[in-house]
């Protein structure tokens, strides 16, 4: 059997029984149900259910959006996933000033990166700017599919957090880690939307 999310069973001298294990925005909830109660499971399910509908699913079942435009002193740019870098032009076979971007490949969800070569603008700033508008425009859509592929987990979720309580069996781990058809129908719908 596999284990519920966020409830942990517990034994030693002085604890028996389930607790809730679930944090968000930095507090932390844990109701405990001892085993002299024989609905223990049962009433520690619907008490992480009720912090789940009132807060939401855990990461470990969603997806993250990510952040569009965020200062950053790590990166030479001053801004997060944008990079001032050199590339080798291996038809020349010369290096070559471009500023590259981090994104993310619309159709299969996976990181990537695209470059913009500095001499193809009239100034550095330029070609910054352009950068920057490629990549909140990538990285808008990729949060508008990721809105949709976790409104997909979340009404899978919501049936599956109800079984578990039916049937005291472990249901949600299903819906752990990544999915690519879920996330091939949300690109899909998303796209749709935007042709349309």
């Amino acid at each position: 059997m596999k284990n519920f999310l966020n409830i942990s069973r517990i034994e030693s001298d002085s604890v028996n029984g389930y607790q809730v294990k679930y944090s968000v925005a930095k507090r932390e909830y844990q109701p405990f149900f001892g085993f002299a109660d024989k609905d223990a499971l049962k009433h520690c399910l619907m008490a992480r259910n009720a912090l789940y509908r009132e807060h939401g699913f855990p990461r470990s079942v969603l997806l993250e959006e990510i952040p569009i435009s965020k200062h950053s002193s790590k990166s030479s740019t001053g801004w997060h996933g944008t990079y001032d870098r050199e590339e080798v032009d291996y038809r020349r076979g010369t290096s070559v000033s471009v500023i590259s971007v981090s994104i993310r490949n619309l159709q299969t969800a996976k990181p990537t990166n695209r470059s913009f070569r500095k001499q193809h603008y009239k100034t550095e700033k330029a070609c910054l700017n352009a950068a920057k508008r490629f990549r909140k425009n990538n990285l808008m859509s990729y949060n508008a599919i990721v809105r949709r592929y976790n409104d997909s987990i979340v009404n899978e979720a919501e049936h599956l957090i109800d079984e578990e309580i039916k049937t005291l069996e472990s249901q949600l781990h299903q819906l752990k880690g990544f999915d690519p058809a879920r996330w091939e129908r949300a690109y899909e719908q998303e796209m749709g939307r935007e042709s349309s």
